[in-house]
């Protein structure tokens, strides 16, 4: 929350909208463009789940849009890797979904930020904490959910093709066939889901939508 002191009575808002400048629109015009087409049906299925709610309320709804979480830095990051790599498999993995779930998520979660922060550790927590969320870079958590809509199609732009996406558990069913001995499944080498990590890989998202690695490969 911001609060303004400008007049006689301050002003608390959780929203504050700002004018982008030129070079910010120029880098986000290539996430416009390749997401036209889901924007504009997250933008339908918001009318009318919003529609549906003023009703229930017996009051209009006056204020709708779409909070989405924006990063630039995937694009840059398919980018470059093409740099650096002529050929090969180009693989990521992390907390995330595709563009169509996490559009889902901001209709049916409408007051979720997309922005998952975690305390500093315990012995960091007086001077990075209790201080604020950015105050210890480095130290202090805040997490988002990779699009890995935005990084595959920002990878087909550059010559990328999409040869798997799904859970992490999809690495369960691949096997190296040049290996001498076959490698047992890695939640058998593990012993099982016996840790918190192993858990957050492997965890269903419904109570939190930034849980549950997922595995993108491109060549």
């Amino acid at each position: 929350a911001l609060l303004f002191r400008s007049g006689a009575a301050p002003v608390v808002t959780e929203d504050l909208y700002l004018a982008l400048s030129g070079s910010r629109c120029e880098e986000l015009e290539g996430w416009f463009r390749r997401h036209c087409e889901e924007l504009a049906v997250a933008a339908a299925v918001w009318d009318a789940a919003a529609s549906t709610r003023a009703a229930r309320a017996g009051a209009p709804d006056t204020l709708r849009h779409l909070k989405l979480v924006v990063r630039p830095g995937e694009a840059g990051f398919v980018t470059q890797a093409s740099a650096i790599v002529d050929r090969g498999f180009l693989l990521t993995m992390d907390y995330g979904a595709d563009f169509d779930a996490l559009s889902w998520l901001s209709v049916v979660r409408p007051n979720f930020e997309g922005i998952h922060t975690m305390d500093a550790r315990a012995q960091y927590a007086a001077e990075c904490t209790a201080v604020s969320y950015l105050q210890c870079p480095g130290l202090q958590d805040i997490t988002t959910s990779v699009d890995f809509t935005e990084v595959a199609k920002a990878g087909d732009e550059l010559g990328w093709e999409v040869r798997a996406y799904g859970p992490l558990f999809l690495l369960e069913g691949a096997f190296d066939e040049f290996a001498e001995q076959p490698h047992v499944h890695m939640l058998e080498r593990a012993g099982g889901i016996r840790t918190i990590g192993v858990k957050g890989w492997y965890h269903k998202p419904e109570f939190e939508p930034w849980s549950s690695f997922k595995l993108l490969v491109q060549e």
